[in-house]
């Protein structure tokens, strides 16, 4: 069943005055409660791991834009080599190529590599026994914990 259909089924179940004939589950009435509560129990465990997911995507963009702009900040005081060009960090300065300069790409892949690294350190394993699948996951302290330690308290 799809999702929209499983939201049907337990909408009609839910209502005193449901129509059986217009579940999605009609077909086989004395097994249709149990396969709702499956399907169910399925379609919001699917949305829990989605959203664990997204909130793990989300904060490590969030640190990693941190960590970039605590890059540019400290690039753009660098007094040996390090000047601004119409609002632009350039990788030359008046002594030549800047050691310390870094492109975009290069600072969000390494604030991204060090979040990513970070974080594996505090996975865990959850098994989806029936679907013979194992899904990773992080507690969201630690990844609140670690953007804190990464990024500082704002």
């Amino acid at each position: 069943m799809t999702d929209n259909e499983i939201i049907k089924a337990l909408s009609i179940c839910s209502n005193e005055n449901g129509i059986c004939s217009e579940c999605p589950y009609s077909d086989d009435y004395t097994n249709c409660n149990t396969r709702i509560a499956k399907d169910a129990i399925d379609l919001i465990n699917r949305l829990q791991a989605e959203k664990s997911n997204l909130e793990i995507e989300l904060k490590a963009m969030r640190g990693a834009a941190n960590s970039y702009k605590a890059e540019i900040e400290r690039l753009k005081e660098c007094p040996k080599c390090v000047y601004e060009y119409d609002g632009e960090i350039t990788e030359y300065c008046v002594q030549g190529p800047c050691p310390n300069y870094k492109t975009e790409a290069q600072i969000k892949a390494e604030a991204y590599k060090e979040f990513a690294e970070r974080l594996r350190e505090h996975k865990f394993e959850i098994e989806d026994i029936p679907k013979k699948e194992i899904f990773y996951a992080v507690e969201t302290h630690h990844i609140d914990n670690l953007l804190k330690e990464m990024a500082g308290e704002g």
